[in-house]
């Protein structure tokens, strides 16, 4: 049976390390031998189901995963998510941040 975990690293409300236990448990105890877990940067929880970068690359390796019967797992586009830009300095959050803030400086 295949077995697919999906999380998100910035989950509050199942955290990297309560899945990556949950995964751990699942994966030994059961000996599937075909079993994944995926971390997804900067998503949080329900995915799947959000409008955001990280659900764009968690429905990719869904999509990859579930039409390939779980025999394949395509994870190239997460390790191409780039970093969150906490400072400001992208245009589309300094964008984003005059139109919320007034302001393209986030921290002013």
């Amino acid at each position: 049976v295949p077995l697919l975990f999906i999380n998100g690293d910035v989950d509050p409300m199942t955290p990297f390390w309560g899945a990556a236990w949950g995964f751990s448990q699942y994966s030994t105890s059961l000996h599937w031998p075909n079993t994944h877990f995926v971390r997804i940067p900067h998503a949080g929880h329900h995915i799947l189901p959000q409008d955001n970068v990280g659900a764009a690359y968690a429905r990719s390796v869904f999509t990859s995963w579930i039409f390939s019967n779980g025999d394949h797992l395509d994870t190239s586009c997460v390790d191409s998510l780039p970093p969150l830009d906490w400072i400001g300095t992208t245009s589309e959050l300094q964008s984003l941040s005059t139109t919320l803030f007034g302001t393209p400086n986030l921290w002013k």
